[in-house]
């Protein structure tokens, strides 16, 4: 992680480079925080499913039976305020655990099956850049 932010900021600075984001940078304490669930981004499948980030194996709704504005406004309700620690990072294990084991291993999971497990884990910290806005 170290070595990848000292890569992004050599780059950035070089104005004769191409942009790079490392999202372990962008998204860490220091910036702008984990911006997963509609915050700073979310992420749509090939199926239609809306989920808070590509990385994050839960799925909110399914937009062709369902309005943007319903599934948007279900998964809002989790991801609040943007944390200080990538979610999957900060919780794979519960998430891991809920997908089960092989050979009947899950690719993602309904929101009201981990339900509770997201309430309890959303307590993160704020990054710096919103300190104070809570």
């Amino acid at each position: 992680r170290k070595r990848m932010i000292k890569i992004h900021k050599k780059v950035n600075a070089d104005p004769l480079l191409p942009q790079l984001t490392t999202f372990s940078y962008f998204e860490g304490a220091e910036m702008f925080g984990c911006g997963a669930g509609g915050i700073h981004h979310m992420y749509i499948d090939g199926n239609g499913y809306l989920r808070a980030c590509d990385f994050i194996p839960i799925r909110f709704g399914d937009l062709t039976k369902e309005p943007l504005s319903v599934v948007y406004a279900r998964m809002r309700e989790f991801f609040r305020f943007p944390e200080d620690e990538c979610f999957m990072k900060r919780h794979y294990q519960v998430i891991d655990k809920a997908l089960g084991e092989e050979p009947n291993r899950r690719k993602v999971i309904n929101y009201d099956e981990i339900v509770p497990q997201i309430r309890e884990m959303r307590n993160g910290n704020l990054p710096k850049l919103y300190k104070g806005l809570k």
